[in-house]
Parts: C-alpha cells; sequence; structure tokens
C-alpha cells in the first residue's frame, strides 16, 4: 500500500525470525517469519484488496526472488492454525532434514499440491522408519493445508477439511476391528493404490477388508471416482485413521 507498511512488514518478519520465544534458529525460521508477519497484516488490513506479493530473498549467497500470489495468500490465510502445529515437524533421510513448515510453503507457493509430500510421510510411518519426528495427526494437518489448496485452485470440491475429521475417526474404527497381523499388508496395499492413482485395486483391497470385519463400506467412499484429487484426499484420510491409535483433535 505504501513505504511505511512495507517497512513494519518487514520488521515484523525481523522480529519474528530473531526473536520468535527464544527457539534456535533453522531452515524453516524466515518462512514462518514471512508468513505470520504477513497474515497478521492481513487480518490488520482486512478491508484492502488482496494483490500479488513480490518477496525477495537472500539465501546461500544468492538473491532468491518469488510471486507470493494472491491465491498462495488466501491459503496461508486459510490454514494459519493449522501451519502451526506443523512448525517443529519434518524427518531425516540421510543427510537430509526435511522440516514440514518450510517444504509445505516451499511447495505453495510454487503453487503445488502436497500429495507426494503427505504419501511419502505415511509410507515412513507405515513402515516405521526411524528419524521421523512426528505423528499422523501432523500428517492430517498437512492433507487439510492441501484441502484448502485444492478449494482455492477449484480442483476440489467434494471434500471438506470437516469430513475430513469425520473420515480419519472411521479408519481407527476399522483398524480396532481388523486382525493386527493383517494391517501392516492392507496399509500397504491401499498406500501403493493411493500412489499409481489405482481406484480398482483401492476398492478391491477395501472390499476384502471389510467383508472380513462383516461390515460395509462406508457410503464415503463413493466420493472417491468424483476426481484424482478426492480419491487420494479420502484414501489419506482413512489411512491416517487406520495407522493412529486415537483420533483426538489434532489442531493443536
Amino acid at each position: 500500500m505504501d513505504i511505511d507498511t512495507l517497512y513494519e512488514v518487514n520488521k515484523k518478519v525481523r522480529n519474528e525470525i530473531l526473536h520468535h520465544h527464544g527457539e534456535i534458529l533453522n531452515a524453516a525460521s524466515p518462512y514462518r517469519a514471512l508468513i505470520e508477519a504477513i497474515t497478521n497484516q492481513m487480518e490488520d488490513k482486512r478491508h484492502y484488496e488482496l494483490a500479488d506479493i513480490q518477496i525477495v530473498r537472500y539465501e546461500n549467497d544468492t538473491y532468491r526472488f518469488n510471486i507470493l500470489s494472491k491465491r498462495a495468500l488466501n491459503i496461508f490465510h486459510e490454514s494459519k492454525n493449522t501451519l502451526k502445529a506443523i512448525q517443529k515437524c519434518g524427518f531425516k533421510e540421510g543427510n537430509l532434514n526435511v522440516n514440514f513448515y518450510q517444504e509445505t510453503v516451499r511447495r505453495l507457493m510454487n503453487n503445488e499440491n502436497l500429495f507426494t509430500c503427505i504419501h511419502k510421510t505415511m509410507y515412513l510411518k507405515v513402515t516405521n522408519v526411524s528419524n521421523t519426528y512426528y505423528h499422523m495427526g501432523h500428517i492430517q494437518s498437512l492433507l487439510e493445508i492441501n484441502t484448502n489448496f485444492l478449494k482455492e485452485i477449484e480442483a476440489m470440491t467434494e471434500i471438506s477439511n470437516k469430513q475430513i475429521r469425520y473420515i480419519s475417526p472411521r479408519g481407527n474404527d476399522f483398524q480396532e476391528e481388523y486382525p493386527e497381523n493383517k494391517l501392516a499388508g492392507f496399509t500397504h496395499q491401499i498406500l501403493n493404490s493411493l500412489k499409481t492413482n489405482n481406484r480398482a485395486t483401492f476398492m478391491d483391497v477395501l472390499l476384502n477388508g471389510y467383508s472380513y470385519i462383516g461390515k460395509p463400506i462406508p457410503d464415503f467412499f463413493l466420493n472417491t471416482f468424483t476426481d484424482d484429487e478426492t480419491f487420494k484426499t479420502i484414501g489419506c484420510a482413512f489411512i491416517i485413521g487406520v495407522k493412529s491409535s486415537t483420533i483426538e483433535n489434532y489442531n493443536v
């Protein structure tokens, strides 16, 4: 809007990075500070029309330029509380440390969905890989942020975050009745079908699983035939429940 506002936002970013509750600085700190400063500004200036923002970052002795689109701003604003839930989450892969917050913001700034990240984090948990610093509730946070992204780009209209919070406990219900020694195989088959977009295999595995426990498949699985994004969202929400010992309010 003006130079004074630009200065104030930049100062908030700096203060967030240097004085964020005494935490140790890490790669996600600038991203977190940037998003919090901008979303707070949006709250203060709610009556102004959103516009694209050019971001200039200095990393590894190089200036990097990004356009933070109006669409991305809306997603960050909508996901503000959920983003806070994943600030300290991540995993280590070889010498590479992957932080949920940094990876999420990077992908959204590049207009990318989070499905590959969600699938990978679920796979690491399902296979009990070490050096994973998160639980299934944090993956649900990623799924809800991704749903906000898909809604914003109008790629998915059938599923809401409220429905995700309904589907996950149904996965937990299934897990309590299905034999524990068969659960790993069931989960792997579901994850593989989600990765390859194979609805036929997905439904076959579900039919066999629910037949085994003598119960009908929940109606929400019919929506998996709507589009790829809805299919993956429902499948991921269900597996989050299957791999959780209990389903609670994870947005904390």
